[in-house]
């Protein structure tokens, strides 16, 4: 098992987000139809200091300061569950509890750590790294959307050819957290969005599967 550097969780369905009029201090109203193991609130990416589930199928949330005055135009409510899904959401930080993961989620972790390290940064391997960092958050000419699609395709790659390499030499290591392959479901440029839009499969030994979503 390895320490946890890379939160896990999922983004509930929403139906419907509106400003309460008259309301002190700024705060949203937000309904979908199940609220109740929301964690945190993100308004136009700023995470709300303060929020109330009024209900099973509601929550009153406060709109960041740096948001007031803004067109709210996105907001995200973070579960505490987790699915490996379409719906799910991964960011690197350590949280405020670290523990140790294992499983598919201790996989996700060491397949992309790997995807986002730069060859030649790693002290122990020199050669690790899909060096897929600069793509994710870089700006394209639309020119270049074929070129910078085919790199990230190859830096996909390469990274499950190092973690089936890594994982060869560690007998002991579940099937459930054992790489079996990976599968690109969709990798495009969006001209809107600085860097690329992906989605990819990774599938464990044990049948299991975790879809990895990696957007700007």
């Amino acid at each position: 098992m390895d320490l946890q550097f890379i939160q896990f969780n999922d983004a509930v369905d929403l139906s419907e987000v509106s400003i309460i009029p008259n309301f002190m201090p700024p705060s949203v109203q937000i309904t979908g139809p199940d609220l109740t193991s929301v964690i945190e609130i993100q308004i136009n990416g700023s995470k709300t200091s303060s929020f109330v589930v009024a209900g099973p199928t509601k929550i009153i949330a406060q709109i960041p300061a740096s948001v007031v005055g803004q067109v709210i135009n996105d907001v995200v409510a973070i579960s505490s569950d987790f699915t490996a899904s379409l719906r799910s959401l991964i960011s690197f930080e350590i949280g405020d509890n670290p523990k140790k993961v294992s499983g598919i989620k201790a996989l996700m972790q060491m397949w992309l750590k790997i995807l986002m390290t730069t060859p030649g940064f790693d002290a122990f391997v020199k050669n690790l790294g899909g060096g897929a960092q600069q793509y994710i958050g870089g700006s394209y000419a639309a020119s270049m959307n074929s070129s910078v699609s085919a790199s990230f395709a190859i830096a996909i790659q390469q990274t499950t050819n190092q973690v089936l390499a890594l994982q060869a030499k560690q007998t002991r290591l579940p099937d459930d957290e054992r790489l079996l392959t990976t599968e690109m479901l969709g990798l495009r440029y969006d001209p809107n969005l600085p860097g690329l839009l992906v989605r990819v499969a990774l599938y464990t030994q044990s049948g299991k599967r975790a879809i990895v979503n990696l957007e700007p």
